[in-house]
């Protein structure tokens, strides 16, 4: 399991203003092929598609990217340009890898993820609203 405490806690504590990063972040991932998925004052996450699938979730709350390792250097590349982004790499965006310290989290994150570990995918699915 791997224990992404710090690295919420890092995207929590970027001083930016992120609300129109993610903006322009966004025309930069579809001026590149990606497809975003993003319900703008629906839902706090974009998901990133190549083609029919879904290889991130960029949180519009945070500076916060869950990627697929796979596509990780491509979109590291294309994003790290003047953003302070915290990228959380999975090989799958379904795998039951990672793990949070509740406590140190409290006052962001609401209860809801398996003690024993949980997916980017189901931290998408908590924190989505």
């Amino acid at each position: 399991m791997k224990d992404i405490t710090h690295s919420i806690e890092k995207a929590i504590s970027q001083d930016v203003l992120w609300r129109q990063g993610f903006s322009n972040i966004i025309k930069k991932l579809e001026n590149n092929g990606y497809i975003i998925s993003f319900w703008e004052n629906e839902e706090n996450w974009a998901s990133i598609l190549l083609g029919d699938e879904i290889i991130g979730y960029m949180w519009e709350k945070y500076p916060l990217v869950f990627i697929k390792s796979q596509h990780s250097d491509s979109i590291k590349s294309l994003l790290s340009e003047g953003q302070p982004i915290v990228f959380i790499d999975a090989n799958e965006m379904t795998e039951k890898v990672f793990i949070i310290n509740y406590e140190a989290l409290k006052d962001y994150i609401d209860y809801g993820l398996p003690d024993d570990g949980f997916s980017a995918e189901d931290f998408w699915f908590v924190t989505n609203t």
